[in-house]
């Protein structure tokens, strides 16, 4: 299975490049979590499961600038493998519209 999301962390903008994947609580899928704020963000819809959670001190640091920003959830791209193994992702409506660069 292979998803896609837009790259960056809805709470504190870090790249999610950097993400480490997690198991949820048993029977919920996968999440990702970033490696700055500690936010975890479900692979099954994007959701928030854990905001801003302050483990340790570089997530205390993140939580600062932070704190008031409410949790919302990362955009997941609808993705498909085909059988020679090549990933297809489809990009949000209205993306690849509009003038070239340097056109």
């Amino acid at each position: 299975e292979v998803f896609a999301t837009d790259g960056s962390c809805r709470t504190c903008q870090f790249p999610l490049t950097a993400a480490t994947l997690e198991p949820l609580a048993a029977g919920e899928g996968s999440g990702l979590r970033c490696s700055l704020c500690g936010t975890l963000y479900s692979l099954e819809d994007g959701s928030v499961v854990d905001h801003l959670p302050k483990r340790d001190p570089k997530e205390w640091a993140a939580w600062l600038p932070n704190q008031n920003k409410m949790p919302e959830a990362i955009n997941l791209l609808p993705t498909r493998v085909s059988k020679s193994g090549k990933v297809y992702v489809r990009l949000p409506d209205g993306t690849l519209t509009g003038p070239m660069p340097g056109a």
